[in-house]
Formats: structure tokens, C-alpha cells, sequence
């Protein structure tokens, strides 16, 4: 299993992740239950996105006709339909 951690030190403005390796016996297997797909917001979904390596949806965009994702690279794709969806 692979933890990644984030620092923020407030007095000095500065920031600073480190990514851990993984095991070579668990780089083979694929994660199995990454939660939801979803965000509150697009900036929580953009950091969701980027961290888990996939689309994440934006739930305070969505409207009864339309779905907004936010893509890993941190790219926002809106999907529009003619009527209500929801």
C-alpha cells in the first residue's frame, strides 16, 4: 500500500509533499476500492483527481442538466443534456 504526505509550514510559506515507493509485491496490484468519485467542490475535486489518478465529479456544479468532472490533469470537462437528468 503507497501513503503519500503533505507538509504545509505556515511561517515560512512553504510547502513540501514526498511520495513513499511502494513494495515491489504491491506495485503489480491495482488498488481495490478508492471510494466515491466524487467532490463538494472543484477544487477539492481537482485535488482529488490529481491524487487518485482519475475523473472526479464536482457536485456543487452539477445541475439538473448537466455534470461537471474534473480530470487528472487538472482539466474540467462538462457533460450538457438537452433535458433533466436529475
Amino acid at each position: 500500500m503507497a501513503f503519500e504526505a503533505a507538509v504545509i509550514v505556515g511561517s515560512t510559506n512553504t510547502a513540501m509533499a514526498m511520495g513513499l515507493e511502494t513494495p515491489a509485491a504491491d506495485q503489480g496490484r491495482q488498488e481495490k476500492d478508492l471510494g466515491s468519485a466524487t467532490a463538494g467542490s472543484v477544487a477539492a475535486a481537482r485535488l482529488k483527481a490529481k491524487l487518485q489518478n482519475r475523473r472526479i465529479e464536482a457536485l456543487d456544479a452539477r445541475t439538473e442538466t448537466s455534470t461537471v468532472y474534473v480530470n487528472p490533469d487538472g482539466s474540467v470537462t462538462e457533460q450538457a443534456y438537452a433535458g433533466p437528468i436529475r
